[in-house]
C-alpha cells in the first residue's frame, strides 16, 4: 500500500527537508510515498551539482539534494516528490522515471486543451515548451526520490529577470480551465498509478527530521556554496 500526503505550502528550505525524511523513512521500511505540496513563496531550486551563481537576480535559492539544474517555484505552480523502494520498478531508473512522468503527463493530458507528450530529454512538453520537469535521486541502496514540477502560472517575466534570458517553458495556466481541476486530475492520476494507497500525515519522527535538516541542512550556507559532485539526472526549465 501507498501512502498519499497532502501538505500544502512550506518554506523552500522545509519542502526539501521533508522529501529527504520521507526517504529515509521509506528507505528503512515505511510505505513508499506519493507527497503533493506547493512552495510558500517564489523560489529557486538547483540541481546537486549546479552552481547557485545561474540564477542572477535576488530570490530564495535552495539546493535539491537530487540532479538536474535550476528551476523556478511560483506559489501557484504544483510539485510532487515520490518516494518508493528500487524494487518496485525492477531496481531500475529508467523504468521509475518514465513510470511517475506517465503519470503526470495522463493528468496534463486530462485537462489541457494541447495535448502534452514525453520529448526526448524525459521532459513533459506542450508545443515543444517544457510544462513539467522531474529530478530523481536513484543513489540509495534500496529506495530513491523523485520530485518534479508542473509549471501552472504564467512566470515568464519573473524567469526572464532570474536567468537573464528568455524562458522557453510552457504554463498550463494557458492550456487549463482551472488550477482546481489540474490539482484534481493530479490526484486522481497518483491514485491510479499507486493503486492500493491511503492518504496520510507525516510521521511524528518525519516532521522531527525535517525540521531539523530544514535547519542544519537546507538552511546551511555551506550547502549551497559552489557547485557539490553528483550526477545530473532531469534538464532544466531552459
Amino acid at each position: 500500500m501507498w501512502r498519499i500526503i497532502e501538505s500544502g505550502s512550506e518554506s523552500p528550505e522545509m519542502n526539501m527537508a521533508v522529501d529527504e525524511s520521507i526517504l529515509h523513512s521509506v528507505s528503512k521500511g515505511a510505505r513508499p510515498t506519493i507527497r503533493l505540496y506547493a512552495w510558500d513563496q517564489p523560489a529557486v531550486s538547483i540541481g546537486i551539482a549546479q552552481d547557485a551563481s545561474i540564477v542572477k537576480g535576488k530570490i530564495s535559492i535552495v539546493r535539491r539534494p537530487t540532479g538536474g539544474n535550476a528551476v523556478f517555484h511560483h506559489k501557484k505552480d504544483f510539485t510532487y516528490s515520490v518516494a518508493a523502494p528500487k524494487k518496485l520498478f525492477c531496481n531500475d531508473f529508467s523504468t521509475a522515471y518514465e513510470s511517475i512522468s506517465r503519470c503526470v503527463l495522463d493528468a496534463i493530458n486530462c485537462v489541457s486543451q494541447k495535448k502534452a507528450a514525453i520529448a526526448e530529454k524525459r521532459d513533459i512538453v506542450i508545443c515543444k515548451k517544457k510544462v513539467c520537469g522531474n529530478a530523481m535521486d536513484f543513489s540509495g541502496k534500496n529506495a530513491f526520490l523523485l520530485h518534479g514540477a508542473v509549471f501552472y502560472n504564467d512566470s515568464s517575466e519573473e524567469i526572464a529577470r532570474l536567468f537573464n534570458e528568455k524562458p522557453k517553458a510552457a504554463f498550463l495556466s494557458g492550456y487549463a480551465k482551472s488550477s482546481a481541476e489540474f490539482y484534481s486530475a493530479l490526484k486522481k492520476s497518483f491514485e491510479k498509478f499507486a493503486g492500493d494507497y491511503c492518504y496520510e500525515k507525516l510521521s511524528t519522527e518525519e516532521k522531527k527530521q525535517a525540521k531539523k535538516l530544514a535547519k542544519e541542512k537546507y538552511s546551511d550556507p555551506n550547502w549551497h556554496a559552489p557547485a557539490k559532485k553528483g550526477t545530473i539526472c532531469a534538464g532544466d526549465l531552459k
